[in-house]
């Protein structure tokens, strides 16, 4: 059985690879880019939805039709001990495991997910930073990753639940 702190170990974060292309961060810590990996690469990096693993895979198999699911499983892991992406559960909203994948982003940010759709959308509150700083200052801790899920209803849906 795996401990709280076998589990967390497991999930690397490079900062210093935030901001970057998630291709130019996989070259700088010498991943090998098949052709496979790189289509796995370029759909994380220029989605602009959060993806989980089977929608990564039929979006991959649209451009290579013989990409195994192996593949594109051992990827998103390989990517995640790299540090060089996130996985977020979004409260469990994905088609099946629930986990979606996004490269490190340059600034930290929480996510909001309607309940109903399923609709994400990142956000920076402006006290965002001032958290940041109570953290590190006042608390002494060095910040490495961040996640805030925030589930409601997004205005579409909302109106649909009214009847309006």
């Amino acid at each position: 059985m795996e401990t709280r702190s076998q589990a967390v170990s497991d999930r690397s974060y490079d900062r210093k690879m935030a901001g970057k292309s998630l291709s130019e961060a996989c070259r700088e810590k010498g991943l090998r880019m098949t052709r496979q990996r790189q289509v796995i690469v370029d759909l994380l990096e220029n989605s602009r939805e959060h993806l989980d693993a089977p929608t990564l895979l039929r979006e991959a198999r649209r451009r290579v039709p013989a990409i195994d699911k192996t593949t594109v499983y051992r990827t998103i892991k390989r990517l995640r001990k790299l540090g060089l992406i996130d996985e977020l559960d979004l409260l469990h909203m994905g088609e099946h495991d629930g986990h979606f994948y996004e490269p490190l982003p340059e600034k930290m940010h929480l996510h909001i997910v309607c309940m109903q759709c399923g609709k994400v959308e990142d956000m920076q509150p402006e006290t965002w930073a001032e958290m940041e700083r109570e953290v590190e200052t006042k608390r002494g801790y060095s910040i490495e990753m961040a996640r805030v899920e925030i589930g409601g209803y997004c205005p579409e849906c909302r109106r649909a639940r009214s009847g309006s």
